[in-house]
């Protein structure tokens, strides 16, 4: 094992130690260790998407919460649900596995229909006009409630999931004083990021992958080759944008509700922390940079609530200390904990 991966190993197990440390390692610290691991699990299967359109195709995405978006929307519309100020009932479409899968598909779709047009731009001006198609999609689910509730969102869906929960993880959750719902929930998202990382990892060592980080280091000598980049880049910000789907169904699913003031620019921003604090590039990078995240994010907010109390400067504050512990990140270790530093110099 090398020096960096006994570095990455021993910073995972001081956030886990860290946690139950905070809840005296009691009864009650199985629970408070649930809830982060579960927010890291969805957000790290955003962060494998968003790592192979940026860490492994140079493709800078701001506006990544666009694909959460529709692969949230789509798989909640498809499922029995209540939407709207006047709680409508409706009634289910698909299962749920097929509801994912076109969830998936639709937010690959969107990827294409957003690629076509805006791929040929410099990363820069990509990232700008992601921005924009994500805040259009926030305003269209905001302005359409026959559609997707308006403002009041969607609920109600949640049994889609827990209907499938097997009878050991009750008996497990008993022994380990947790919610049988959330500990299933925090299967799924683990066993998705599972999945996804090892298909991304699969995919990266075919001609494809291989084909697509050389885009990232040099477009010309893949024209060179007979290769098309912009058909690459296509693949990957359809393939990204699946995951991300994928990333916003199990979001909606920890949420129980979806609306559109959820798919906010900061779900985008989060999702980068993760993948540049994890390494951009690196296979496993987005699962340790969010179980790391969320675990400054968690703790430092209840450190800083004992020193200023509840509010919502003890709120901002722990923004501020994850953000300037970001900085100080990049500067002196730009790759992250389990990257490589020629996997994050891009010439714009």
């Amino acid at each position: 094992m090398t020096r960096q991966r006994i570095v990455a190993l021993l910073v995972l197990v001081a956030c886990l130690l860290w946690i139950l440390g905070s809840n005296g390692f009691g009864v009650g610290a199985a629970a408070a260790l649930l809830p982060v691991l579960t927010t890291a699990g969805v957000y790290a299967v955003g962060g494998v998407g968003l790592n192979l359109q940026y860490g492994h195709g140079g493709l800078l995405n701001f506006g990544f919460v666009a694909f959460m978006t529709v692969g949230a929307y789509v798989m909640v519309l498809l499922l029995p649900h209540r939407s709207g100020p006047g709680a409508t009932v409706a009634e289910g479409v698909v299962p749920l596995p097929v509801a994912l899968v076109l969830a998936t598909l639709a937010a690959a779709f969107l990827g294409l229909l957003c690629g076509i047009p805006a791929i040929r731009l410099r990363s820069d001006y990509l990232a700008i006009v992601m921005i924009a198609v994500a805040e259009i999609l926030r305003i269209l689910a905001r302005d359409i409630p026959s559609v997707t509730g308006g403002v009041h969102g969607v609920l109600n869906y949640s049994d889609s999931l827990q209907d499938l929960r097997p009878e050991f993880v009750d008996g497990l959750a008993d022994a380990l004083n947790v919610q049988a719902f959330q500990l299933w929930l925090c299967v799924v998202a683990w066993a998705s990021l599972v999945a996804v990382t090892l298909l991304v990892k699969g995919l990266m060592q075919t001609p494809w992958g291989l084909m697509l980080k050389a885009v990232r280091d040099d477009e010309l000598a893949v024209r060179s080759l007979g290769k098309s980049p912009t058909v690459l880049k296509l693949q990957a910000l359809a393939l990204g944008g699946a995951i991300g789907g994928l990333a916003g169904g199990l979001l909606a699913f920890q949420l129980s509700q979806v609306n559109p003031d959820v798919f906010i620019p900061q779900i985008t921003f989060f999702i980068f922390a993760i993948v540049t604090l994890g390494g951009t590039g690196s296979t496993w990078g987005p699962a340790l940079g969010a179980v790391v995240f969320w675990t400054l994010l968690t703790e430092s907010g209840a450190l800083v609530s004992q020193v200023l109390g509840s509010g919502t400067a003890a709120s901002a504050t722990r923004y501020v200390i994850v953000g300037v512990l970001l900085v100080l990140l990049i500067n002196f270790r730009p790759q992250g904990l389990l990257g490589r530093r020629r996997d994050v110099v891009l010439e714009f």
